[in-house]
């Protein structure tokens, strides 16, 4: 293996880059509200090109917040079955 000292290094455009929100700001907003947070987030993956990332992320944002109201709802409605005769 040589190394070759006359080869060009790539040069990168501008185009190249994309413009995303820091991993601190999304922390930040996270902190306060997780659907801020997760907002934040799937903006940086679409711009990043991870298209298939976001429904996932996504689906965690809005689903995770709601999901104590649903199993108390599932399991107030379960209890409710088992003691009516």
């Amino acid at each position: 293996m040589e190394f070759d000292e006359n080869k060009e290094e790539e040069k990168y455009s501008e185009d190249d880059y994309v413009d995303i929100y820091s991993k601190r700001a999304i922390f930040w907003f996270s902190f306060f509200n997780l659907i801020f947070g997760g907002v934040l987030l799937v903006i940086n993956l679409y711009n990043a090109g991870y298209r298939k990332a976001v429904p996932v992320v996504l689906a965690f944002v809005l689903f995770f917040p709601i999901s104590p109201t649903l199993l108390s709802c599932i399991r107030a409605l379960t209890c409710n079955r088992l003691l009516t005769p």
